[in-house]
């Protein structure tokens, strides 16, 4: 039986480290992890290896490489920044990311586009361009781009 050769990038997340948990055991998946820094993957993924940053000018050269070396077919990304940046490039790379639409990744990581594109919901928030028009105080400013509340004012 041909096991799936899996990649999770970042692989010292959280959610990375659930990844490894649930498929460690998997008849059908050969884990792999891989992260730009030093983390708890090198201790969950048997076969790790370290990459520069996605805002490193290395990173495309270098990440391609190591999908060729390994002859990875599938790719968690494991934090929003990674996803979005991956999904428009697997392709080229020739492997397939788990949730992989650009379109979806870029919504999904824009809080300003999943607010366009969901506008007519009851369930969104409301967005003011102008400080002006805020009709009651107080408010939650957030960026539109961002994770964890980093950058949240009120």
């Amino acid at each position: 039986m041909t096991r799936i050769r899996t990649l999770v990038f970042p692989s010292g997340t959280e959610v990375a480290l659930e990844i490894a948990r649930a498929l460690e055991h998997s008849v059908h998946v050969e884990l792999y992890g891989a992260s730009s820094r030093d983390d708890h993957g090198v201790l969950s993924f048997p076969r790790y290896a370290s990459v520069p940053s996605i805002t490193d000018t290395a990173f495309d050269e270098r990440f391609a490489e190591l999908l060729a070396d390994w002859r990875i077919e599938l790719v968690f990304a494991t934090h929003d920044s990674v996803h979005e940046y991956l999904a428009s490039r697997v392709d080229a790379w020739g492997v397939r990311l788990v949730n992989g639409d650009p379109e979806a990744a870029r919504v999904a990581r824009c809080k300003s586009a999943t607010y366009a594109l969901f506008k007519e919901m009851p369930w969104i928030p409301r967005c003011y361009a102008d400080i002006n028009e805020i009709p009651l105080w107080p408010v939650v400013v957030k960026p539109s781009r961002g994770q964890g509340g980093q950058a949240v004012r009120d």
